[in-house]
């Protein structure tokens, strides 16, 4: 549990509750059926598309295959929100807190996302609740979906620490077992992250500035993420 202590009355658990409900049927809802629009691929094999969402704008998604099972992304992405510094400099050390837990499948999160491109964005804190269940893709595979969205707490106004808040409009992890790549045939477990993601930065930023943060995000997330999974496996 996080070192700050969050309370909140019935009313609030409530709004907050109904906030990731809301946001994880609309997640699963994209997710399904997009439209999806192809961007770019990486050196990696990872695909950037996007969409427009009503509503909620223009959300991005990249799309990774790891060599590792469903469950152990999980595990990393869900239940280890709090060691994502330790792998990815997206994030101020630190700075990624559970703050309450509303039953085994639903967290307020805060966390803080280090300064990018140079200094042209500094330092944001994001104040989210998650959601996530299990599901099916639009083709009948099985998928762990989790969500994010903005939220606010009396005990947690923005600006406290100095730092820009920022504002999920929506985001995602779709994670899901698949089977080895043909030329793979026999090694071993293999999973696909489709990692979604639509927010406001606060403040003042030009159109292009915020493009290149969240596309470079993305990318920078996915490589990170399958560096920690090399290091893991490595002998």
């Amino acid at each position: 549990m996080a070192e700050e202590a969050a309370t909140a009355d019935s009313a609030l658990v409530a709004s907050f509750r109904r906030r990731g409900q809301e946001a994880l049927e609309l997640a699963r809802k994209v997710l399904l059926s997009g439209p999806w629009r192809f961007e770019s691929r990486t050196p990696d094999g990872d695909q950037v598309h996007s969409c427009a969402v009503p509503g909620v704008g223009r959300v991005l998604m990249i799309t990774a295959f790891y060599n590792c099972s469903a469950h152990t992304l999980k595990q990393i992405l869900i239940d280890g929100l709090e060691d994502y510094p330790k792998w990815s400099n997206a994030y101020v050390k630190d700075s990624c807190k559970r703050l309450m837990m509303l039953g085994d499948d639903m967290d307020v999160t805060r966390v803080a996302t280090s300064a990018r491109l140079g200094g042209l964005v500094s330092a944001r804190d994001w104040l989210s609740v998650r959601h996530w269940c299990d599901g099916v893709d639009e083709k009948g595979v099985p998928e762990t979906v989790s969500c994010g969205v903005a939220v606010t707490h009396p005990d947690f106004p923005a600006g406290k620490g100095g730092m820009v808040r920022g504002e999920t409009l929506l985001s995602a992890y779709g994670i899901a077992d698949v089977p080895p790549a043909p030329a793979e045939a026999g090694a071993g477990p293999r999973c696909r992250l489709r990692f979604l993601c639509c927010a406001r930065l606060g403040g003042w930023l030009p159109h292009s500035v915020v493009e290149r943060y969240f596309a470079g995000g993305l990318v920078d997330f996915a490589g990170q993420l399958r560096r920690r999974l090399d290091a893991q496996d490595a002998p």
